[in-house]
């Protein structure tokens, strides 16, 4: 099952979604910039097959709700995210605001 809905963080519209796979559950904070993922997922991928992806991303804690994605620290981050000035330890809600 898919869940996806609006989040209101510091005034601030972003979109929820929630995934329920067989054994696992995928918790994404996103706009259009970029996102946050729970660890259930690995930004690994970035890149793997040789060719420079610009994403701003980063990897979470496991999680057992979306809303923990915004007060769990960073994990893991994409060069690019990097440059927009996430880095690991940074709270969820932090690196949200800095790409709105």
């Amino acid at each position: 099952m898919i869940t996806i809905n609006s989040l209101d963080i510091g005034g601030i519209i972003f979109t929820g979604i929630h995934l329920e796979l067989p054994q696992a559950n995928i918790f994404i904070i996103m706009n259009e910039t970029g996102y946050i993922i729970s660890a259930t997922f690995a930004i690994e991928f970035s890149n793997e097959y040789g060719f420079e992806r610009k994403e701003i991303a980063a990897v979470m804690p496991q999680v057992k709700k979306i809303d923990d994605l915004l007060h769990a620290p960073i994990e893991k981050v994409t060069e690019e995210a990097k440059r927009v000035g996430w880095f690991i330890g940074m709270k969820g809600k932090d690196a949200l605001l800095k790409i709105a």
